[in-house]
């Protein structure tokens, strides 16, 4: 027979006079006291194997996650990005140009990849819940420009486009019949609008970006730490800027002001 006592408690009152409390004892058998530990440790036997089970499956959850991720952003996210960017550039306010024609060809191709995309029930997926929100909503803002502003919800004349790409997917094909294709005609009244064409690069630079910056958050344990990193980030987005425009400026000087014979005039038929 094992016996416990408690220790006694003692209190002192105002006057300084202590008060002791009977002393409390109570007895336990060696059986109950094996009884009583190895129930203990089976209980905290089960809650650690059911800890170690949920980090075990939360981290094959998260390597299947990730595995799928990259085939995404392979397959889907970082070509949906291209297309995307090809479109940003077509519409770009710093030229005073545009080349309805290469717009044309872009926005058919972004059609034709997206009807696949969504045919195929692949949507948005990202690590972080944030990013995949974004990108979604900067999805469906940039189709809505593209449906309302070129199609007026003309859901057949997109298809028509659509359509068209599917039949004629390399460029000198699809120039050689553009002219020929009424959507075209149309497209090219509404693209002399800059108002539209600002929006169209406004949605597509928010929408390249989002999926740019999703997919790289997925690779961020990759990039060893920099010492102001920001800074020299904004320093060579500031120099790549300023080069850009410099080859715009030279661009417009040579081909525009100069009139100097350029690539349009080469044949295509050789």
């Amino acid at each position: 027979m094992v016996t416990f006592e408690l220790i006694t408690l003692e209190i002192i009152n105002a006057t300084n006079t202590t008060a002791s409390l009977p002393k409390v004892t109570f007895e336990l058998s060696t059986l109950e006291i094996f009884i009583y530990g190895t129930l203990s440790t089976a209980i905290i036997t089960f809650v650690i194997e059911q800890l170690l089970t949920w980090h075990s499956s939360k981290i094959v959850t998260l390597q299947k996650r990730s595995d799928e991720f990259i085939e995404y952003s392979k397959k889907y996210y970082l070509p949906l990005a291209h297309l995307v960017a090809g479109i940003e550039a077509e519409t770009d306010p710093r030229y005073t140009t545009v080349r309805t024609e290469m717009l044309f060809f872009k926005l058919a191709k972004y059609l034709s990849f997206r009807e696949r995309f969504l045919n195929e029930g692949v949507g948005f997926s990202f690590p972080k819940y944030t990013h995949e929100c974004k990108v979604t909503k900067c999805f469906d803002t940039f189709n809505a420009a593209i449906n309302l502003l070129i199609f007026n919800d003309n859901k057949k004349a997109s298809a028509s486009v659509t359509n068209y790409y599917n039949k004629n997917p390399d460029i000198l094909p699809f120039m050689e019949k553009i002219e020929t294709f009424p959507e075209y005609t149309t497209f090219e009244s509404i693209c002399r609008n800059g108002e539209i064409r600002g929006k169209l690069y406004n949605y597509s630079d928010a929408l390249c970006n989002s999926i740019t910056k999703g997919v790289t958050e997925e690779y961020r344990t990759w990039y060893k730490f920099e010492v102001l990193k920001s800074r020299t980030e904004r320093n060579i987005n500031d120099n790549a800027e300023k080069e850009i425009e410099a080859i715009i400026k030279l661009h417009k000087d040579v081909y525009y002001k100069n009139k100097v014979i350029s690539m349009d005039k080469v044949p295509h038929d050789r």
